[in-house]
């Protein structure tokens, strides 16, 4: 204890001060020992500097003084927190002599005033006590002596054997082999118990004993238990289970995301959602669709999403990424309600990712570079250092509806099959989970600050700097697709079994001729893609060239492999691949009888010419006879064959005589 009164000295760092006087009822001031100069501080300074250590009491009246400020690990016995019925009943007593002492005002090493003072001096008795026997002179003296030392501490008068230390007895010998045989033995993975450990460590001294000429003692059961329950948790946690379980069970907060402002640091994440959905156009069951949410770390205020059957991958960041930075007023209008409002746009200062392969991709690179934004990996099974997102995570799936709804698998409980279950086409669920982000979600109380994310957002943006756009949607889009190679010919150029192709690319091809380039595409819009031009380093948007008019409008990846997929179970329902083989079996099986035919009719090669044989003649008329027999082959007439070669090639450009 100390008091802001002549006497008092303080230590501020090298410099001594001292108190010289008191200016006001709030103000004091402070004379340097060393230069004497004169400041001037408020009561609750010097009581903040003393409290936060900056300012260390030194002495009062040149008495020293104790300061206790939270547990002071570094002394070798400390006060205990709490004290028992029993050292309270003792404190107490020895309160009552010390107290008899300091009335009489007799000195603390006087053993005569002392006696005097106790003389006939019977202390008050407690009702259901026993009387306690007076202590003796030497007993009081030494209270008193503890207690005027301590300025007056009533817990100077403990018994200190309750609060001393206890130091180990074995030798640094014995330590030592009992630390090696809880690291060898205990410290591992699925390593052995502790009684284990013990018994392991007793067969190898007694190993050593018995090669050796020195005889160890055998440590104790509970030596070595206590030695194991003095290790650190976490440490034993991280060698016997694994790592990530002991970060996962002893992670703690201190301050927090550190996020001060609006778009300061945003969150994305993934999830599976646990609803089964219908095709909107055919009423199929589709299975359960992903999403992909972005919401903002200071405010709880949810950016940007997007719900597709992708899942996690560089397209899905993207469209999440786009939706969240451009403005939402055409999105809501598909909702039909003038009333909502979703005024979430611009792109983030940093992006606080997992570590899914899409955002180590340099496509999602691409993106943040382009938006000057950073990025920040979590570990690896450390969810709770984005709580926003994962919480956000949780509540989307309590949202949906119950038809369809995907239940965890539990025991003794059959749920319902949610394909059977759905009721809900996808369509219908983009609006409610649109509705949810816009009008549910940013009205929601935290518990434990009393406010909404949408007053957080708007208190944010009103002292923030105005949101970052990007200057045009068209490279951001090039910049965000995801990559390909082709080879670029006449043809244009070819990906998933669709053509793609221009006249402002065959320009180009007719110039360079055929080439290798990169391609970007986006995997939700099929209906033209982008090809790299080496020479210009240029982008060019090249639409999708189909038979069908306009059957890339609007057309996604996972569309255009559904409709393949669909082709392809109809030709398995008719045996096409079985059809086409009979016919080149029943092909191969009429060329094989007609080369028998016509080992018999060989003749000389240039007499086939006599009978004009053309495809013509064998097409016109299926009841023709027979084609003529062929005439002998003599030398005249295969001189004559061979001088008139009736059957000359010719063009087009030539004229026929």
């Amino acid at each position: 204890m100390y008091s802001l009164s002549a006497g008092l000295v303080l230590r501020y760092g090298d410099r001594t001060l001292q108190f010289e006087r008191q200016v006001s009822d709030t103000e004091v001031q402070f004379k340097y020992l060393d230069n004497f100069k004169i400041i001037t501080l408020t009561n609750f300074d010097v009581y903040a500097k003393v409290h936060n250590r900056e300012f260390t009491v030194v002495h009062q009246n040149g008495n020293k003084v104790k300061i206790s400020i939270g547990l002071d690990l570094s002394e070798k016995e400390a006060y205990p927190t709490t004290l028992t019925d029993a050292e309270v009943d003792e404190i107490e007593f020895k309160l009552i002599y010390i107290k008899k002492c300091l009335r009489e005002k007799v000195s603390p090493g006087s053993i005569e005033q002392i006696r005097n003072c106790l003389k006939n001096f019977s202390p008050p008795q407690k009702d259901g006590t026993t009387q306690r026997p007076q202590p003796s002179v030497w007993t009081v003296r030494s209270w008193l002596k503890k207690y005027t030392a301590s300025a007056g501490a009533p817990l100077s008068l403990i018994d200190r054997r309750s609060c001393r230390q206890h130091f180990k007895r074995l030798d640094r010998r014995h330590e030592d082999l009992v630390g090696d045989a809880i690291r060898r033995h205990y410290m591992q993975k699925n390593g052995l118990t502790a009684r284990a450990t013990w018994r392991k460590l007793r067969d190898e001294i007694k190993h050593k004993n018995r090669a050796g000429t020195e005889e160890l003692q055998v440590p104790s059961m509970s030596t070595v238990l206590r030695r194991i329950n003095d290790l650190d948790k976490f440490d034993k946690d991280y060698a016997r289970i694994s790592p990530d379980y002991a970060r996962n069970k002893w992670r703690y907060s201190l301050s927090g995301s550190g996020a001060t402002r609006v778009l300061e640091r945003v969150e994305v994440d993934h999830t599976w959602l646990d609803i089964w959905v219908l095709d909107p156009r055919t009423g199929i069951p589709l299975g359960r669709p992903w999403i992909t949410v972005m919401i903002d770390r200071f405010s709880g205020y949810i950016l940007g999403l997007h719900i597709s059957f992708y899942g996690p991958s560089t397209g899905t960041v993207a469209s999440a990424m786009l939706n969240a930075i451009t403005p939402k007023n055409e999105i809501l209008l598909i909702l039909d309600d003038n009333k909502l409002s979703w005024t979430a746009s611009g792109a983030a200062e940093l992006y606080v990712l997992d570590n899914g392969l899409e955002f180590h991709s340099r496509a999602f690179l691409r993106m943040a570079w382009h938006l000057r934004s950073d990025l920040l990996f979590n570990r690896v099974r450390t969810p709770w250092l984005k709580p926003s997102i994962e919480r956000c995570m949780m509540e989307v799936c309590r949202v949906l509806p119950q038809a369809g709804k995907v239940y965890k698998p539990k025991p003794n409980f059959v749920p319902q099959n949610p394909k059977k279950g759905a009721l809900i086409v996808f369509d219908d669920l983009c609006k409610g989970l649109l509705r949810w982000a816009c009008d549910v979600h940013p009205k929601q109380i935290n518990e434990k600050r009393l406010i909404r994310p949408q007053d957080l957002w708007d208190e944010g943006l009103s002292c923030a700097l105005p949101p970052r756009y990007p200057e045009s949607i068209e490279e951001f889009q090039i910049i965000s697709g995801i990559t390909a190679h082709r080879t670029i010919s006449g043809d244009g150029a070819f990906f998933n079994y669709l053509r793609f192709n221009s006249p402002e690319l065959q320009d180009y091809h007719r110039e360079k001729g055929n080439f290798r380039t990169e391609i970007r595409f986006n995997p939700d819009d099929l209906s033209s893609i982008y090809i790299y031009l080496p020479r210009e380093k240029s982008w060019l948007a090249t639409p999708l060239q189909h038979s069908i008019p306009g059957y890339g409008d609007g057309l996604s990846m996972i569309q255009h492999e559904i409709i393949r997929k669909q082709a392809g179970d109809r030709l398995t329902k008719n045996n096409a691949e079985e059809v086409l083989a009979i016919a080149n079996s029943e092909l191969q099986d009429f060329y094989s009888h007609a080369m028998q035919t016509g080992i018999g009719l060989r003749k000389h090669s240039n007499l086939i010419r006599l009978q004009g044989l053309t495809s013509s003649n064998v097409y016109k008329n299926k009841d023709a006879p027979p084609t003529k027999k062929l005439p002998e082959a003599s030398e005249k007439i295969i001189s004559n064959i061979e001088n008139l070669m009736p059957f000359k090639s010719f063009s087009l450009e030539e004229e026929l005589l």
